[in-house]
């Protein structure tokens, strides 16, 4: 995270698995357009008007059990859309070779946020 983009940025683009090669690229591209950039572990106490969060599922990488893992990503979820006062997009994706339906607790969370978000699946 760059803390001197912090100040001038109106929006946050924040994720999960920073070593994703696409995300290095994306958050290149960003810095420039004065977008802030860096995982969700490192936005606490910070807030922009709007947020886009890219939510990485890997249900093959992780020894939790299953309720270990949708108390884990809901803690995400809640830090990430807490970080936006205005206008908040989660977009969730698998990993190679993976589904988002091979990611159940995810899944059940995004069932539950039925009522509460605008979910479009794709």
């Amino acid at each position: 995270c760059s803390n001197n983009m912090f100040g001038k940025s109106t929006m946050a683009l924040i994720y999960n698995y920073s070593y994703n090669e696409f995300l290095q690229d994306v958050s290149k591209t960003v810095h420039v357009n004065k977008v802030y950039c860096c995982e969700i572990s490192d936005t606490y106490s910070r807030e922009w008007p709007a947020v886009i969060v890219l939510l990485g599922c890997n249900h093959r990488k992780s020894k939790n059990t299953e309720l270990e893992n949708t108390y884990q990503y809901l803690t995400m979820l809640y830090l990430a859309v807490s970080r936006a006062r205005v206008w908040c997009s989660i977009l969730l994706y698998p990993w190679e070779g993976e589904t988002l339906s091979d990611n159940s607790h995810v899944m059940r969370l995004v069932d539950n946020l039925r009522t509460l978000a605008r979910v479009v699946e794709h």
